[in-house]
């Protein structure tokens, strides 16, 4: 799942740059346009420009469109990949615990043996104890960074 979400990531990290860059030339070269036909004295230049300024305007309102979605994309991923880093985390956590023995201390021999597994056991935990606490460290804060701009 994380894979079909990097992927669509990647896809439109591609699309926006690719967007960017064609769009602001066709934005550059309607701005030229007009200008050239505002200079050169046109009967409706008062609605060139403001055309101009609606194209302008439109194009910052899709670059910041673009920009929040890649923000989303972005957080979905990091949030999907701490729930994926959790639940294989669990996975091992409930492995390590079905190889506890359930009959403990029946003789010495028995003891012996448990206390070695145990010491295995509990650097094997003291690893997953590591685990957790880098997965508690990238836990998701909330809202995401856009969310957060536009609510100040």
């Amino acid at each position: 799942m994380t894979d079909s979400v990097h992927l669509l990531r990647d896809r439109f990290r591609d699309f926006a740059r690719d967007t960017g860059v064609s769009g602001q030339e066709r934005v550059d070269q309607v701005n030229g346009t007009i200008d050239a036909l505002i200079s050169a004295g046109h009967s409706q230049a008062s609605a060139l420009a403001d055309w101009k300024d609606a194209v302008n305007e439109s194009w910052a309102d899709l670059l910041e469109l673009i920009d929040t979605r890649g923000q989303l994309l972005s957080a979905s991923y990091e949030l999907l990949k701490y729930f994926d880093d959790g639940k294989e985390l669990v996975v091992q956590i409930h492995e390590k615990q079905k190889e506890l023995p359930q009959d403990v201390g029946e003789d010495f021999g028995k003891a012996e043996t448990f206390h070695r597994m145990h010491a295995a056991f509990e650097r094997d935990i003291t690893s997953l104890d590591k685990q957790l606490g880098v997965l508690a460290y990238r836990r998701p804060t909330g809202r995401p960074r856009w969310e957060r701009r536009r609510r100040l």
